[in-house]
């Protein structure tokens, strides 16, 4: 099948989670997961140049933990707006990592300085809880409009009921359902 979107290449976009020594984690994005994950790991990019990041310098990664494939990989790269702000998977994946591991613990998104405590940070905070009606709708776009999934299923999911991991893992159990009916019920 070709794809005729020259800006999304299906195979190498998405987002990441890198499980890290000492305990810590990194979310990024790419359009480029198999070069980018190797230089988190090894440390080398193009022309044989170090390219680590500073947290993974760090605390170098053990084992990706997830990998997302998504065209909404950063607020750069999308222009997609939600409540005005431009958002992206990265930015909920960095979220959901706050949520499960700590905020001391996770680096991602526009969270990346490595000395920096996090947990004085009012936007944050806020992002975190009374703003994370937009994350949800990020998760809610990225399943209907990149996974195909319908509008109506995915409004049955309430958004007030769930933090941010908990509506995504929502939504994924509704795609889990949508991809079996896709492969039993085959056009």
């Amino acid at each position: 099948m070709t794809n005729h979107n020259p800006i999304f290449n299906p195979y190498t976009t998405g987002c990441y989670v890198l499980s890290c020594s000492n305990q810590k984690w990194y979310v990024g994005s790419t359009t480029h997961l198999s070069r980018r994950l190797n230089e988190h790991f090894f440390g080398y990019g193009h022309g044989g140049s170090k390219t680590y990041c500073g947290w993974t310098k760090l605390h170098p990664p053990k084992h990706i933990f997830y990998i997302w494939k998504t065209q909404f990989i950063n607020h750069q790269a999308n222009q997609t707006h939600v409540f005005t702000r431009k958002c992206s998977m990265e930015r909920v994946f960095t979220y959901m990592c706050f949520e499960m591991f700590g905020i001391p613990n996770v680096r991602g998104h526009a969270y990346t300085t490595v000395d920096k405590d996090y947990r004085s940070s009012d936007i944050l905070i806020k992002q975190l809880s009374d703003d994370k009606f937009i994350s949800q709708c990020m998760i809610a776009l990225d399943f209907i409009v990149d996974k195909g999934m319908d509008l109506e299923d995915i409004e049955k999911i309430p958004l007030c009921e769930y933090n941010i991991t908990g509506y995504f893992d929502q939504c994924l159990k509704l795609y889990n359902k949508f991809l079996d009916t896709q492969f039993t019920n085959p056009l």
